[in-house]
């Protein structure tokens, strides 16, 4: 018999995950907190972990002794010390396919909003004004036009398959893909820096690594096509704030679009008074059909481990 704890601060209530755990012979209890010492205490025999945010570093990894699995309950795992768990022998799966249909159809939703000026005439409107539409050009069309995938696993993918219509034409920097299986969809792969030079929308969708931190600096954005645009439904930190905020307030870039920035909320404040800088809280990945994925798979991969099955999902 295995026992499983799961860190849930209010996605989940737990009983989805129980099910499922049960069923292939564990044990199951579920802990609302971050503070590590309340973990450590609740989790002390925990042969496995499912956590969203908490962070899971060496220290919590020594003090639970048991750990054999940590199921990271979403894509990125940048919360997990993933070299002390591969020294420990703590294997650590995601959940890579919940919400790639979400996370494409906000991005895709972002970028409309950015090429339609809909933020601008939205406003106007509830403030009581109709311009003509001119008043908001420049609106160039999405035909033709370029986005530059950073990143193109299967969340860009998705993006891609949905702007087809559109007749845009798309590139992507990504060291880890294979070009000619990437060309025969239609993809240009570039180096970075061609990249950016040629897209009038630049899309992240890369993890956060100690590399990729603050990727988008002053430098990087400068390298940007000037007027184009920035989206970004991957890791906050991929994007130096200062350095947005500058592109923005010397119009070098047309606008940007986050569903994730680094420090969250107290993080926004500073492009508070520009209209085209829009910015959701990190709610891309949700709907209601990832909402139960993410949960009954985190269960399902739980049990798989157990039980000895072959996993899709192994990160280390």
């Amino acid at each position: 018999m295995f026992h499983v704890v799961q860190i849930s601060t209010g996605y989940s209530d737990g009983s989805l995950e129980r099910g499922i755990i049960e069923e292939a012979g564990g044990t199951f209890s579920l802990v609302s907190s971050e503070d590590a010492s309340e973990i450590v205490r609740a989790a002390k025999k925990a042969d496995g972990l499912i956590v969203t945010l908490t962070d899971i570093n060496e220290r919590m990894m020594d003090a639970l002794p048991h750990l054999k699995l940590i199921v990271r309950a979403g894509i990125g795992v940048d919360n997990i010390d993933l070299d002390a768990a591969k020294m420990r022998g703590i294997r650590v799966c995601n959940l890579p396919f919940y919400c790639q249909e979400e996370v494409a159809d906000h991005t895709v939703a972002m970028l409309l909003c950015l090429e339609r000026k809909i933020y601008l005439q939205v406003q106007d409107v509830k403030n009581g004004n109709w311009f003509k539409a001119k008043k908001y050009h420049p609106m160039n069309g999405l035909q033709g036009a370029t986005i530059g995938f950073v990143g193109f696993g299967g969340i860009a993918r998705k993006v891609y398959a949905r702007l087809i219509p559109f007749g845009m034409k798309a590139v992507a920097y990504d060291p880890y893909i294979n070009r000619q299986s990437v060309k025969k969809i239609g993809v240009t792969v570039l180096q970075l820096e061609e990249l950016l030079g040629v897209s009038d929308y630049v899309s992240l969708h890369l993890p956060l690594t100690a590399e990729s931190k603050h990727l988008f600096n002053h430098a990087t954005i400068r390298k940007m096509k000037k007027g184009a645009c920035l989206i970004n439904t991957a890791r906050g930190a991929l994007v130096d704030n200062d350095a947005l905020l500058e592109a923005i307030e010397t119009n070098y870039l047309a606008g940007a679009a986050l569903d994730v920035i680094e420090g969250d909320l107290e993080a926004t404040l500073i492009f508070r008074e520009y209209p085209n800088v829009l910015i959701t809280p990190h709610s891309a990945y949700y709907g209601e059909l990832s909402n139960l994925k993410i949960r009954s798979q985190a269960g399902e991969t739980v049990a798989a481990f157990f039980q000895g099955r072959e996993m899709n999902n192994v990160v280390v």
